[in-house]
């Protein structure tokens, strides 16, 4: 559970904030760097959507979570793309949906005692590019221009450092994770219904030898 909510704060997080940084320079980002916002947003959000919902639904709902990845990663590239022209909707809208088909196939393939690891190797991956998108697009700002709003705008630290604060809460679910696996190889190990116990019970237990007078 603390590796879903970790994983989705990631994006949550990172893409609302990308997003109004778009909303609030609009008028100052080219179309090119447009068009990339849109894209890198819908790609990455529909590619972790879809690898949460594969991992965290039933085996049988692939319909389900293919589709349910495909509209989480359109709309945040069409939300990004909005405030700069109809191209950069419809490019942050077809990759979104992309992705969204691709993360569910990734997940599929992938063997389910391997998804958490998966799932975290994807969060740092899609927060280190997040974080390139928008050193990007204050490259694409006047310095003067990004003085004038706040710190989370003007300076890419604070980004950093929220990113850093993600990736360390990742850490305890992974040792958490092991743990738990060790602790159960310890109990299947102890368990009465393991039949090597038996056989060491059977082979330590005294036979008693019958004495004929």
């Amino acid at each position: 559970m603390n590796l879903t909510f970790t994983f989705i704060g990631i994006f949550a997080v990172l893409s609302i904030w990308i997003l109004r940084f778009v909303s609030v320079f609009r008028h100052k980002l080219s179309c090119m760097a447009g068009m990339m916002a849109a894209m890198v947003l819908g790609m990455t959000t529909g590619l972790g959507s879809s690898m949460l919902l594969t991992f965290s639904w039933p085996s049988g709902a692939l319909l389900q979570t293919m589709i349910g990845g495909m509209l989480i990663g359109g709309f945040t590239g069409l939300l990004a793309g909005i405030p700069i022209s109809l191209m950069a909707v419809l490019d942050g809208l077809l990759s979104g949906i992309m992705s969204g088909m691709m993360g569910t196939m990734l997940a599929v393939m992938i063997p389910y005692a391997d998804m958490g690891i998966a799932l975290k190797i994807i969060a740092v991956l899609c927060g280190g590019i997040l974080f390139v998108l928008f050193l990007m697009l204050q490259g694409e700002i006047k310095e003067e221009h990004l003085q004038q709003h706040s710190r989370i705008f003007s300076k890419p630290h604070t980004m950093f450092l929220v990113i850093i604060m993600f990736f360390a809460a990742l850490l305890p679910s992974q040792a958490m994770n092991i743990h738990r696996q060790e602790l159960h190889k310890t109990q299947m190990g102890q368990s009465p219904a393991d039949p090597g116990n038996h056989q060491n019970a059977r082979k330590d237990r005294p036979v008693p030898v019958l004495i004929k007078n």
